[in-house]
């Protein structure tokens, strides 16, 4: 009996191969024993070379590797666009809802573009195609959380017993070790899919979702939470007019940016966390001395320990937050679900003592006030012994009970009370859980060293080690700009372009190959002299900005790949100093062809 052949399926890459050996003259048979196929099968792919090659193009490198037949075009499109933009999200919590969303709103943009009916596309971004996109594209951490995707796994092995030591030395008890961390929070912002955020765009004056704070937690091993701190873009709110800011329930400061500064940092720790240390020993009858444990991050003042001879400051290792940084294992989380619930609770109640009261209207009338007595009273939920066992791979020999709060049961309260709020009733867990990943963000400090020419500036905590930012002809007050817009980043329908204008996007594009600034279009002769020898209505700079630099942005970005392809980059960095002594950086990159 004849042993059945076993069938080859090559990948769309081999198959490429087999055309380019083709075209070089190799036989068919020769490739059939080679790849150890029918020399039908290689006929057929002779045949199918225009499909393949077109399939090849527009799908992103990486899942060439593993797609083994030719699929519709607008569908691998719209693959590369979408791998594109995750590789730009990696440093964010990115949930497979907000990527499957983004795949249909690309898929929508291109089909607009092909002239196709997007009404009868069958592409629906459903589970079973993100599972495969997955695969094909090795997105297998396509959900991070905090840092871990580039934490430091070789340090976090090492600190806990470099810092057990420190401890034994110092002769430090659990009450007087201490970790500060902050975190960011949208404190207004609501889940993607409701009436609230949909009409967000339309309600006057109603930034809901922008409006940030950066909040300072501070606890030690025991589980004692001190008083923290809150930074906030003013200093004395309006909300705050009739109330005593040296009363408040946390340590109030104030920048434009909202973030914790090294001036800031260090003005809590003098003013507030050596009082508060100094107070609480007393009270336990504990020498006054302490342990405190705080990140690497840009904010992080390293002449803290100088400050004061009582207090030992250590740092943790680059890139261990993840794993290592006990209010990140568990208190931050706990406290934004308990902050989420009692949102709602309160917009709930408001709306069921004034029947007239609209969903936008009553969340619009939540102010920064009422925002931080939820947060004190969230604080006060979280459990000392949730904080102590949060200890648990810093320091595991002083966990009392290694139980974190459970906050499934927090997140079903949460849908439960959204469900009876009109204009939520919708919301399902996939919707809160993603509101609790957008709800903190870490923001950190910015060098402020060098102010133009190339800025060689630190990755912040959360990048790889190595990791460098290149920016060019940009001050730093200009970056610390870009640093604080929420915005996502401008990609396919962010900004998508109005049907029929394509004349505006052509001009757009035109006028950013000639360096042209917009704003020259508020010159009146100009714009004239454009709208009467082109019989178009010339826009304006601001809807240049908002329709048409993301579609001429990604046509860059997306040829670029094209153009790399498979092929090796090289890169040659060199540092000098200018007449300032200012350090330039001067970045070559280059593919090798």
């Amino acid at each position: 009996m004849s042993v059945k052949r076993r069938r080859n399926v090559l990948s769309l890459v081999q198959k490429i191969e087999i055309l380019d050996k083709l075209k070089s003259g190799d036989t068919v048979a020769s490739l059939a024993r080679t790849y150890k196929m029918n020399e039908s099968s290689v006929r057929e792919i002779r045949n199918n070379e225009e499909t393949i090659r077109r399939s090849v193009i527009e799908s992103a490198p990486i899942s060439n590797k593993k797609c083994f037949v030719t699929r519709d075009v607008l569908v691998e499109k719209t693959e590369k666009a979408l791998n594109i933009w995750i590789e730009e999200q990696t440093q964010k919590n990115v949930s497979s809802i907000v990527i499957r969303e983004k795949a249909k709103q690309i898929h929508q943009h291109f089909t607009s573009s092909s002239q196709r009916d997007g009404k009868n596309s069958s592409f629906l971004a459903s589970k079973g195609w993100f599972e495969k996109f997955k695969n094909r594209c090795d997105l297998h951490n396509v959900k991070l959380v905090g840092g871990s995707a580039s934490a430091n796994h070789l340090a976090t092995n090492n600190f806990p017993l470099e810092l057990k030591n420190v401890i034994e030395q110092g002769g430090y008890t659990p009450e007087q070790v201490f970790n500060a961390d902050e975190t960011g929070l949208f404190w207004k912002r609501m889940p993607l899919r409701t009436f609230l955020s949909k009409n967000e765009k339309t309600a006057p004056g109603f930034k809901a979702d922008k409006d940030r704070l950066t909040l300072l937690l501070c606890a030690n091993a025991c589980g004692f939470m001190m008083k923290s701190m809150i930074v906030y873009k003013s200093l004395n709110p309006r909300a705050f007019k009739s109330k005593n800011m040296n009363h408040l329930p946390v340590f109030w400061r104030a920048n434009n940016k909202a973030w914790v500064t090294a001036q800031i940092f260090s003005d809590w720790f003098k003013n507030c966390f050596i009082p508060q240390v100094e107070k609480y020993l007393k009270l336990k009858n504990l020498s006054f001395k302490a342990l405190l444990l705080i990140d690497n991050a840009p904010g992080h003042p390293s002449s803290l320990e100088l400050q004061h001879s009582n207090i030992k400051v250590m740092f943790l290792p680059p890139n261990t937050t993840s794993l290592l940084q006990p209010l990140d294992q568990g208190v931050i989380s706990a406290l934004k679900a308990y902050y989420i619930r009692r949102t709602f609770q309160r917009l709930l109640k408001n709306m069921e003592e004034d029947p007239e009261l609209t969903v936008t209207q009553g969340w619009k009338n939540y102010n920064i006030a009422e925002c931080l007595v939820n947060i004190k009273e969230s604080l006060d939920e979280v459990q000392p012994s949730t904080i102590n066992a949060c200890w648990r791979k810093l320091w595991p020999e002083v966990v009392f009970v290694d139980k974190i709060d459970d906050l499934s049961t927090t997140v079903n309260q949460i849908v439960g009370i959204a469900r009876n709020i009109e204009g939520f009733d919708e919301i399902n867990r996939d919707d809160i859980e993603e509101m609790m990943n957008n709800y903190d963000q870490e923001l950190e400090e910015l060098p402020q060293s060098q102010t133009n020419q190339i800025n060689l500036t630190r990755m912040t905590k959360k990048k790889s080690p190595g990791s460098w930012i290149f920016l060019q002809n940009r001050s730093m007050s200009a970056l610390n700009r870009r640093a604080n817009d929420n915005k996502k980043q401008l990609f396919v329908l962010d900004a998508k372009p109005k049907s029929g204008n394509i004349f505006n996007e052509d001009l757009c594009s035109a006028l950013i190959v000639a360096n042209i600034p917009w704003n020259k279009l508020q010159i009146t002769e100009f714009k004239n002299f454009l709208e009467k020898y082109t019989g178009k209505h010339i826009p304006d700079e601001s809807t240049f900005r908002k329709n048409y630099l993301g579609p001429c942005y990604n046509n860059v970005i997306i040829a670029i790949r094209e153009i790399i392809g498979n092929s090796d980059i090289w890169i040659a960095v060199d540092e000098t100093t200018d007449a300032n002594g200012r350090y330039i950086a001067n970045l070559l990159v280059g593919i090798r062809m």
